[in-house]
């Protein structure tokens, strides 16, 4: 009786699509046009109804078109994995575009190749698992948020960011991996989330490199990772660990908010008399291996100083 009641309960929602893997088919179109571009197999037949959900893997395989397309994230999306998993099937490669925001589930998978004018922002909202983010050397140009309480994300290769990195909740894991072009990593509220950097080597462009204004439930591990901020900018570090901290962009870097340690700290002024190093007043800066401030030449000197005229820092 029970089954025959599930069945005719099923009977009367014709309209409800399990989860389940939703396939890019018909070559160049709009996310949100689910009437001719997403089917429920590879290569299939698109229809309404088939627009992924957060429970969906959106998957852009060889079927998706057989030449050269273009994908426009067009509308708020939303999916489970983001995979661009092969190109078209005779020649050619993907276009990822648009700028509409885009909530990702599970992990994300870009197509070696692949061309990425796509500028939205995204949020990896995983609530539990380990989640893995797959560039494939497809550099991006979008804000990223990590925002699932008990989710985890782990870089499986080197990401050319493009923009910010916000840790709102759980864990990234940026597993040993390169990161480069990143503007800011930043962690600025009390909710429970861990960063694990490992021997990563990570290149922050941004005039603000790290801020965490607040340290409270932040773990972070620095591991081995170095840290190298290439424009003069403002290092808040939350009163955490760092391993190597590189300032190389002269101009005026400062060390701000809590106090922090360092396993090693350089600081490399340029060609002018601008440089400084300015330690927040009233904060203790503590370095346990090497501490290397050097100017241009003898006349372009880097300025190490209070943030307060006569008070120590």
């Amino acid at each position: 009786m029970r089954k025959l009641l599930l069945l005719v309960l099923a009977l009367l929602l014709p309209g409800e699509v399990s989860a389940a893997d939703r396939f890019w088919v018909g070559g160049t179109g709009s996310w949100s046009d689910d009437d001719n571009h997403w089917a429920t197999t590879t290569g299939g037949v698109p229809a309404n109804g088939n627009l992924p959900t957060a429970a969906d893997n959106a998957i852009f395989d060889a079927l998706s078109n057989t030449t050269a397309y273009t994908v426009t994230v067009d509308v708020a999306a939303v999916c489970l994995d983001l995979n661009f998993s092969a190109p078209p099937a005779v020649s050619g490669t993907i276009t990822w575009a648009g700028s509409s925001t885009l909530a990702i589930s599970g992990g994300m998978t870009l197509l070696s190749g692949m061309t990425r004018t796509y500028t939205g922002a995204i949020t990896f909202n995983a609530t539990s698992g380990t989640k893995t983010i797959t560039t494939n050397s497809v550099a991006t140009a979008s804000p990223v948020t990590f925002n699932g309480v008990g989710g985890t994300w782990q870089l499986a290769g080197a990401w050319n960011v493009g923009s910010s990195w916000t840790v709102t909740n759980g864990t990234l894991d940026t597993n040993g991996q390169t990161v480069t072009n990143l503007t800011v990593l930043s962690s600025n509220n009390s909710n429970v989330r861990t960063i694990t950097l490992g021997a990563s080597d990570i290149t922050i462009t941004g005039t603000t490199s790290i801020t965490f204004t607040t340290s409270t439930n932040l773990t972070f591990t620095a591991g081995t990772s170095t840290i190298r901020c290439t424009a003069p900018s403002t290092f808040n570090g939350g009163g955490k660990t760092f391993a190597t901290v590189i300032f190389s962009g002269g101009g005026t870097n400062t060390i701000g908010n809590h106090s922090n340690t360092f396993g090693t700290f350089t600081d490399t002024g340029t060609v002018n008399k601008t440089g400084a190093l300015v330690f927040n007043s009233g904060t203790t800066q503590t370095v346990t291996g090497t501490f290397t401030v050097t100017g241009d030449s003898p006349t372009n000197r880097v300025l190490v100083k209070s943030s307060t005229v006569g008070t120590a820092y």
